[in-house]
Protein backbone atom coordinates (compact mmCIF):
# COMPACT_ATOMS: atom_id res chain seq x y z
CA UNK A 1 0.00 0.00 0.00
CA UNK A 2 1.38 3.27 -0.86
CA UNK A 3 2.03 6.26 1.70
CA UNK A 4 -0.79 8.39 -0.30
CA UNK A 5 -3.51 5.39 0.20
CA UNK A 6 -2.56 4.92 3.73
CA UNK A 7 -2.92 8.64 4.43
CA UNK A 8 -6.24 9.14 3.01
CA UNK A 9 -7.88 5.66 4.47
CA UNK A 10 -6.46 7.30 8.04
CA UNK A 11 -7.85 10.37 7.34
CA UNK A 12 -11.26 9.22 6.43
CA UNK A 13 -10.97 6.99 9.28
CA UNK A 14 -10.34 9.42 11.79
CA UNK A 15 -12.50 11.93 10.00
CA UNK A 16 -15.77 9.73 10.24
CA UNK A 17 -14.40 8.62 13.94
CA UNK A 18 -14.38 12.28 15.65
CA UNK A 19 -18.43 12.55 13.88
CA UNK A 20 -18.81 9.37 15.50
CA UNK A 21 -17.06 10.52 18.92
CA UNK A 22 -19.90 13.80 18.84
CA UNK A 23 -22.66 11.60 17.97
CA UNK A 24 -22.27 8.39 19.93
CA UNK A 25 -20.12 9.55 22.91
CA UNK A 26 -21.94 12.93 23.43
CA UNK A 27 -25.47 13.37 21.36
CA UNK A 28 -26.99 9.72 22.17
CA UNK A 29 -25.86 9.31 25.74
CA UNK A 30 -27.01 13.14 26.87
CA UNK A 31 -29.97 12.21 25.30
CA UNK A 32 -30.78 8.85 26.91
CA UNK A 33 -29.75 11.00 30.27
CA UNK A 34 -32.64 13.50 29.56
CA UNK A 35 -35.30 11.05 28.41
CA UNK A 36 -37.38 7.75 29.48
CA UNK A 37 -36.21 4.39 28.02
CA UNK A 38 -39.06 4.29 25.77
CA UNK A 39 -38.95 8.02 24.51
CA UNK A 40 -35.21 7.35 24.02
CA UNK A 41 -36.55 4.45 21.88
CA UNK A 42 -38.92 6.45 19.87
CA UNK A 43 -36.10 9.38 19.19
CA UNK A 44 -33.53 6.27 18.03
CA UNK A 45 -36.82 5.28 15.61
CA UNK A 46 -36.73 8.55 14.26
CA UNK A 47 -33.56 9.12 13.55
CA UNK A 48 -32.52 5.53 12.48
CA UNK A 49 -35.46 6.62 9.95
CA UNK A 50 -33.28 10.18 9.48
CA UNK A 51 -30.15 8.28 8.77
CA UNK A 52 -32.15 5.57 6.13
CA UNK A 53 -33.04 8.65 4.32
CA UNK A 54 -29.98 10.84 4.37
CA UNK A 55 -27.66 7.55 3.43
CA UNK A 56 -30.46 6.54 0.94
CA UNK A 57 -30.95 9.54 -1.57
CA UNK A 58 -27.29 10.98 -0.93
CA UNK A 59 -24.69 8.26 -0.40
CA UNK A 60 -26.48 6.72 -3.41
CA UNK A 61 -26.00 9.68 -5.47
CA UNK A 62 -22.13 9.84 -4.35
CA UNK A 63 -21.68 7.07 -5.47
CA UNK A 64 -23.33 7.39 -8.28
CA UNK A 65 -21.14 10.05 -9.40
CA UNK A 66 -17.85 8.66 -8.36
CA UNK A 67 -18.47 5.58 -10.88
CA UNK A 68 -19.76 7.79 -13.63
CA UNK A 69 -17.51 10.48 -13.17
CA UNK A 70 -15.21 9.46 -15.48
CA UNK A 71 -17.67 9.10 -18.83
CA UNK A 72 -19.02 13.04 -17.88
CA UNK A 73 -15.57 13.76 -18.19
CA UNK A 74 -14.60 12.25 -21.51
CA UNK A 75 -17.89 13.46 -22.95
CA UNK A 76 -17.33 16.74 -21.34
CA UNK A 77 -20.63 17.38 -19.91
CA UNK A 78 -21.90 18.44 -16.25
CA UNK A 79 -25.62 19.42 -15.01
CA UNK A 80 -27.25 16.29 -14.11
CA UNK A 81 -26.31 15.81 -10.41
CA UNK A 82 -27.18 19.25 -9.14
CA UNK A 83 -30.76 18.16 -10.89
CA UNK A 84 -30.99 15.27 -9.25
CA UNK A 85 -30.04 16.87 -5.99
CA UNK A 86 -32.88 18.65 -5.80
CA UNK A 87 -35.10 15.98 -6.79
CA UNK A 88 -33.58 14.02 -3.25
CA UNK A 89 -33.95 16.91 -1.39
CA UNK A 90 -37.11 17.20 -2.09
CA UNK A 91 -37.65 13.23 -1.47
CA UNK A 92 -36.06 13.21 1.49
CA UNK A 93 -37.78 16.31 2.98
CA UNK A 94 -41.58 14.67 2.53
CA UNK A 95 -40.55 11.57 3.44
CA UNK A 96 -39.09 12.23 6.82
CA UNK A 97 -41.61 14.63 7.30
CA UNK A 98 -44.40 11.81 6.92
CA UNK A 99 -42.74 9.78 8.61
CA UNK A 100 -41.13 11.62 12.08
CA UNK A 101 -45.14 12.97 12.01
CA UNK A 102 -46.74 9.42 11.92
CA UNK A 103 -44.49 8.27 15.16
CA UNK A 104 -44.40 11.54 16.97
CA UNK A 105 -47.68 13.26 15.74
CA UNK A 106 -45.57 16.77 16.34
CA UNK A 107 -45.46 19.14 13.55
CA UNK A 108 -42.66 20.63 15.10
CA UNK A 109 -40.11 17.89 15.52
CA UNK A 110 -41.12 16.71 12.21
CA UNK A 111 -40.52 19.74 10.38
CA UNK A 112 -37.14 20.01 12.37
CA UNK A 113 -35.98 16.56 10.81
CA UNK A 114 -37.49 17.68 7.46
CA UNK A 115 -34.76 20.21 6.99
CA UNK A 116 -32.01 17.43 8.84
CA UNK A 117 -32.33 15.59 6.18
CA UNK A 118 -32.23 17.60 3.07
CA UNK A 119 -28.55 19.09 4.87
CA UNK A 120 -27.93 15.57 5.23
CA UNK A 121 -28.44 15.01 1.66
CA UNK A 122 -26.33 18.32 0.69
CA UNK A 123 -23.59 17.04 3.07
CA UNK A 124 -23.39 13.57 1.83
CA UNK A 125 -23.54 14.36 -1.55
CA UNK A 126 -21.06 17.21 -1.76
CA UNK A 127 -18.67 15.22 -0.27
CA UNK A 128 -17.99 13.48 -3.19
CA UNK A 129 -15.97 16.75 -4.73
CA UNK A 130 -12.93 16.50 -2.50
CA UNK A 131 -13.52 12.73 -2.75
CA UNK A 132 -12.94 12.92 -6.46
CA UNK A 133 -9.83 14.40 -6.24
CA UNK A 134 -8.81 12.84 -3.25
CA UNK A 135 -8.51 15.34 -0.76
CA UNK A 136 -9.16 13.94 2.63
CA UNK A 137 -8.46 16.79 3.96
CA UNK A 138 -11.50 18.49 3.22
CA UNK A 139 -13.30 15.54 4.50
CA UNK A 140 -11.84 15.46 7.38
CA UNK A 141 -12.77 19.55 8.39
CA UNK A 142 -16.35 18.66 6.98
CA UNK A 143 -16.83 16.42 9.51
CA UNK A 144 -14.84 18.48 12.28
CA UNK A 145 -17.17 21.00 11.85
CA UNK A 146 -20.48 18.34 12.00
CA UNK A 147 -19.24 16.57 15.02
CA UNK A 148 -18.88 20.37 16.63
CA UNK A 149 -22.59 21.02 15.52
CA UNK A 150 -23.51 18.12 17.02
CA UNK A 151 -21.69 18.25 20.42
CA UNK A 152 -23.04 22.08 20.66
CA UNK A 153 -26.65 21.79 19.59
CA UNK A 154 -26.82 19.11 22.41
CA UNK A 155 -25.50 20.99 24.90
CA UNK A 156 -28.70 23.57 23.25
CA UNK A 157 -31.31 21.31 24.91
CA UNK A 158 -30.36 22.36 28.02
CA UNK A 159 -31.81 25.92 27.19
CA UNK A 160 -35.33 24.44 26.20
CA UNK A 161 -34.55 23.44 22.56
CA UNK A 162 -36.49 20.39 21.16
CA UNK A 163 -34.17 17.71 20.31
CA UNK A 164 -33.73 17.62 16.70
CA UNK A 165 -31.69 20.64 17.44
CA UNK A 166 -28.22 18.78 18.21
CA UNK A 167 -28.68 16.87 14.98
CA UNK A 168 -29.91 19.79 12.58
CA UNK A 169 -26.70 22.39 13.86
CA UNK A 170 -24.48 19.56 12.75
CA UNK A 171 -25.76 18.76 9.65
CA UNK A 172 -25.53 22.60 9.23
CA UNK A 173 -22.22 23.30 9.67
CA UNK A 174 -20.94 19.88 7.76
CA UNK A 175 -23.07 21.06 4.42
CA UNK A 176 -22.01 24.16 4.50
CA UNK A 177 -18.20 24.04 4.76
CA UNK A 178 -19.01 21.31 2.17
CA UNK A 179 -21.31 23.36 -0.26
CA UNK A 180 -17.54 25.92 0.01
CA UNK A 181 -15.29 23.06 -0.53
CA UNK A 182 -16.61 21.57 -3.55
CA UNK A 183 -16.58 22.53 -7.07
CA UNK A 184 -19.54 20.27 -8.20
CA UNK A 185 -21.77 22.99 -6.37
CA UNK A 186 -20.95 25.24 -9.45
CA UNK A 187 -21.65 22.95 -12.00
CA UNK A 188 -24.94 24.26 -13.86
CA UNK A 189 -28.40 23.02 -13.79
CA UNK A 190 -28.80 21.02 -17.10
CA UNK A 191 -29.81 18.04 -18.71
CA UNK A 192 -26.95 15.90 -20.69
CA UNK A 193 -27.33 12.91 -23.20
CA UNK A 194 -26.54 11.04 -20.38
CA UNK A 195 -29.17 12.05 -17.91
CA UNK A 196 -31.55 8.84 -18.46
CA UNK A 197 -28.50 6.30 -18.29
CA UNK A 198 -27.45 8.19 -14.61
CA UNK A 199 -30.69 8.27 -13.75
CA UNK A 200 -30.95 4.49 -14.08
CA UNK A 201 -28.12 4.12 -12.34
CA UNK A 202 -28.96 6.07 -9.61
CA UNK A 203 -32.27 4.48 -9.46
CA UNK A 204 -30.47 0.84 -8.86
CA UNK A 205 -28.76 2.20 -6.34
CA UNK A 206 -31.69 3.95 -4.03
CA UNK A 207 -33.26 0.65 -4.42
CA UNK A 208 -30.13 -1.36 -3.15
CA UNK A 209 -29.20 1.61 -0.91
CA UNK A 210 -32.55 1.78 0.12
CA UNK A 211 -33.02 -1.98 1.22
CA UNK A 212 -29.58 -2.17 2.73
CA UNK A 213 -30.32 0.88 5.05
CA UNK A 214 -33.53 -0.34 5.96
CA UNK A 215 -31.95 -3.23 7.26
CA UNK A 216 -29.11 -1.57 9.01
CA UNK A 217 -31.56 -0.36 11.27
CA UNK A 218 -33.75 -2.84 11.64
CA UNK A 219 -33.41 -3.30 15.01
CA UNK A 220 -35.27 -0.32 15.22
CA UNK A 221 -37.50 -0.63 12.67
CA UNK A 222 -38.58 -4.03 13.52
CA UNK A 223 -38.54 -3.82 17.14
CA UNK A 224 -40.33 -0.97 17.52
CA UNK A 225 -43.85 -2.15 16.39
CA UNK A 226 -43.30 -5.53 17.70
CA UNK A 227 -41.40 -5.44 21.37
CA UNK A 228 -41.70 -1.59 21.94
CA UNK A 229 -39.71 1.52 22.38
CA UNK A 230 -37.63 0.14 25.27
CA UNK A 231 -36.50 -2.88 23.20
CA UNK A 232 -35.24 -0.58 21.02
CA UNK A 233 -33.34 1.25 23.56
CA UNK A 234 -31.57 -2.27 24.63
CA UNK A 235 -30.87 -3.77 21.36
CA UNK A 236 -29.59 0.08 20.25
CA UNK A 237 -27.31 0.10 23.86
CA UNK A 238 -26.18 -3.36 24.00
CA UNK A 239 -24.82 -2.92 20.13
CA UNK A 240 -23.13 0.34 20.43
CA UNK A 241 -19.58 -0.60 20.64
CA UNK A 242 -19.52 -2.71 17.48
CA UNK A 243 -21.68 -0.01 15.54
CA UNK A 244 -19.59 2.41 16.58
CA UNK A 245 -16.08 0.37 15.02
CA UNK A 246 -18.52 0.12 11.90
CA UNK A 247 -19.45 3.70 11.46
CA UNK A 248 -15.23 4.59 11.54
CA UNK A 249 -14.74 1.29 9.13
CA UNK A 250 -17.14 2.20 6.67
CA UNK A 251 -15.23 5.11 5.00
CA UNK A 252 -12.80 2.58 4.16
CA UNK A 253 -15.50 1.73 1.47
CA UNK A 254 -15.38 4.84 0.70
CA UNK A 255 -12.06 5.27 -0.03
CA UNK A 256 -12.14 2.02 -1.91
CA UNK A 257 -14.94 3.07 -4.27
CA UNK A 258 -12.42 6.35 -4.88
CA UNK A 259 -9.94 4.44 -5.39
CA UNK A 260 -11.84 2.37 -8.18
CA UNK A 261 -13.49 5.04 -9.28
CA UNK A 262 -9.78 6.49 -11.16
CA UNK A 263 -9.46 5.82 -14.82
CA UNK A 264 -6.19 3.69 -14.05
CA UNK A 265 -7.48 1.17 -11.22
CA UNK A 266 -7.38 -2.37 -12.28
CA UNK A 267 -9.62 -4.78 -10.49
CA UNK A 268 -9.11 -8.93 -10.48
CA UNK A 269 -11.13 -11.56 -8.78
CA UNK A 270 -7.86 -12.66 -7.28
CA UNK A 271 -7.38 -9.01 -5.96
CA UNK A 272 -10.66 -9.11 -4.61
CA UNK A 273 -10.06 -12.04 -2.66
CA UNK A 274 -7.00 -11.05 -1.52
CA UNK A 275 -8.65 -8.08 0.16
CA UNK A 276 -11.31 -10.01 1.50
CA UNK A 277 -9.10 -12.32 3.44
CA UNK A 278 -7.25 -9.42 5.16
CA UNK A 279 -10.47 -8.28 6.04
CA UNK A 280 -12.03 -10.97 7.06
CA UNK A 281 -9.09 -11.42 9.71
CA UNK A 282 -9.54 -7.92 11.10
CA UNK A 283 -13.26 -8.85 11.34
CA UNK A 284 -12.08 -11.38 13.73
CA UNK A 285 -9.72 -9.56 15.72
CA UNK A 286 -12.48 -7.23 16.35
CA UNK A 287 -14.84 -9.58 17.55
CA UNK A 288 -12.66 -11.22 20.03
CA UNK A 289 -10.81 -8.28 20.95
CA UNK A 290 -13.76 -5.75 21.46
CA UNK A 291 -15.19 -8.98 24.15
CA UNK A 292 -13.53 -8.24 27.53
CA UNK A 293 -13.83 -3.65 26.90
CA UNK A 294 -17.61 -3.63 25.21
CA UNK A 295 -19.31 -4.28 28.71
CA UNK A 296 -17.39 -1.67 30.65
CA UNK A 297 -17.56 0.72 27.90
CA UNK A 298 -21.03 0.34 27.38
CA UNK A 299 -21.92 1.23 31.25
CA UNK A 300 -20.01 4.08 30.96
CA UNK A 301 -21.68 5.56 28.14
CA UNK A 302 -25.24 4.20 28.90
CA UNK A 303 -25.53 3.29 32.94
CA UNK A 304 -28.95 3.81 33.11
CA UNK A 305 -29.44 1.04 30.24
CA UNK A 306 -26.71 -0.93 30.86
CA UNK A 307 -28.25 -3.36 33.08
CA UNK A 308 -30.95 -4.64 31.23
CA UNK A 309 -28.59 -4.64 27.87
CA UNK A 310 -25.90 -6.14 29.28
CA UNK A 311 -26.76 -9.84 28.11
CA UNK A 312 -27.08 -8.95 25.05
CA UNK A 313 -23.78 -6.99 24.17
CA UNK A 314 -21.47 -9.78 22.64
CA UNK A 315 -24.11 -11.26 19.86
CA UNK A 316 -25.19 -7.91 19.73
CA UNK A 317 -21.82 -6.47 18.89
CA UNK A 318 -20.74 -9.65 16.78
CA UNK A 319 -23.65 -9.09 14.39
CA UNK A 320 -22.61 -5.46 14.23
CA UNK A 321 -19.24 -6.41 13.22
CA UNK A 322 -20.49 -8.87 10.65
CA UNK A 323 -22.09 -6.25 9.27
CA UNK A 324 -19.46 -3.67 8.70
CA UNK A 325 -17.41 -6.82 7.21
CA UNK A 326 -20.15 -7.33 4.68
CA UNK A 327 -19.89 -3.00 4.05
CA UNK A 328 -16.53 -3.51 3.36
CA UNK A 329 -16.86 -6.26 0.85
CA UNK A 330 -19.48 -4.29 -1.01
CA UNK A 331 -17.67 -1.57 -2.90
CA UNK A 332 -15.64 -3.37 -5.55
CA UNK A 333 -19.18 -5.66 -6.12
CA UNK A 334 -20.66 -1.88 -6.80
CA UNK A 335 -18.06 -0.82 -9.22
CA UNK A 336 -17.29 -4.19 -11.19
CA UNK A 337 -19.72 -6.59 -10.79
CA UNK A 338 -23.38 -5.51 -13.09
CA UNK A 339 -25.61 -3.18 -10.70
CA UNK A 340 -29.27 -5.20 -10.79
CA UNK A 341 -26.85 -7.85 -8.46
CA UNK A 342 -26.89 -5.27 -5.81
CA UNK A 343 -30.81 -5.04 -5.63
CA UNK A 344 -31.10 -8.99 -5.65
CA UNK A 345 -28.29 -9.10 -2.86
CA UNK A 346 -29.79 -6.50 -0.62
CA UNK A 347 -33.74 -7.77 -1.52
CA UNK A 348 -32.58 -11.62 -0.40
CA UNK A 349 -30.60 -10.27 2.48
CA UNK A 350 -33.52 -8.22 3.94
CA UNK A 351 -35.82 -11.24 3.31
CA UNK A 352 -33.38 -13.56 5.02
CA UNK A 353 -32.84 -10.88 7.67
CA UNK A 354 -37.11 -10.36 8.09
CA UNK A 355 -37.83 -14.69 8.30
CA UNK A 356 -35.29 -15.46 10.49
CA UNK A 357 -36.21 -12.03 12.76
CA UNK A 358 -39.61 -12.77 12.95
CA UNK A 359 -38.93 -16.88 13.67
CA UNK A 360 -36.28 -16.37 16.56
CA UNK A 361 -37.24 -12.97 17.95
CA UNK A 362 -41.11 -14.25 19.18
CA UNK A 363 -39.35 -17.41 20.06
CA UNK A 364 -36.41 -16.57 22.03
CA UNK A 365 -36.72 -13.03 22.41
CA UNK A 366 -33.76 -10.20 21.91
CA UNK A 367 -31.42 -12.40 22.18
CA UNK A 368 -32.85 -14.49 18.99
CA UNK A 369 -32.59 -11.00 17.02
CA UNK A 370 -29.12 -11.01 17.76
CA UNK A 371 -29.29 -14.88 16.04
CA UNK A 372 -31.06 -13.01 13.35
CA UNK A 373 -28.45 -10.18 13.06
CA UNK A 374 -25.67 -12.66 13.04
CA UNK A 375 -27.29 -15.31 10.27
CA UNK A 376 -28.54 -12.47 8.06
CA UNK A 377 -25.27 -10.30 8.04
CA UNK A 378 -23.07 -13.63 7.74
CA UNK A 379 -25.50 -14.34 4.93
CA UNK A 380 -24.61 -11.10 2.79
CA UNK A 381 -21.18 -11.62 3.45
CA UNK A 382 -21.38 -15.38 1.45
CA UNK A 383 -23.22 -13.75 -1.13
CA UNK A 384 -20.72 -10.89 -1.64
CA UNK A 385 -17.71 -13.32 -1.97
CA UNK A 386 -19.74 -15.58 -4.58
CA UNK A 387 -20.23 -12.14 -6.85
CA UNK A 388 -16.54 -11.49 -6.95
CA UNK A 389 -16.16 -14.68 -9.06
CA UNK A 390 -18.23 -12.21 -11.65
CA UNK A 391 -15.38 -9.10 -11.04
CA UNK A 392 -14.31 -8.67 -15.28
CA UNK A 393 -11.12 -6.46 -15.33
CA UNK A 394 -12.36 -6.15 -19.33
CA UNK A 395 -15.30 -4.50 -18.37
CA UNK A 396 -15.46 -0.43 -18.94
CA UNK A 397 -18.04 0.59 -17.44
CA UNK A 398 -20.73 -1.74 -15.90
CA UNK A 399 -23.58 0.92 -15.80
Amino acid sequence: MSKKIFWDFSLNIIASGIKTVGLQLVTYPILARMYTSDYYGVILTQMGICNTITVTFGNALNNVRLIQNERYKKCNQEGDFNLFVILACVLAALTSGVSSWLIAKDILIAVCLMFVNILGVIRTYYEVGPRLELKYTKVLRGNVLTALGYIVGTFLLKFGFSWPMAFLLGELLGSLYLLNASHLVHERLYRTTMFYQTGKAYLYLLLSTGIANITTYLDRFFLYPIMGSAAVSTYTVASIVGKCIGIIATPVAGVLLSYYAQSNYQMSSGKYYSQSIFMGGIALIFIIGIAPFSPFITKILYPTLFEGASRYIFWANTAAVIGTLGGMFSPAILKFVEPYWQIFITALYSVVYLVSAYILTTEFGLIGFCAAAIIANGSKCGLLLLLGKRIDNEREDIL
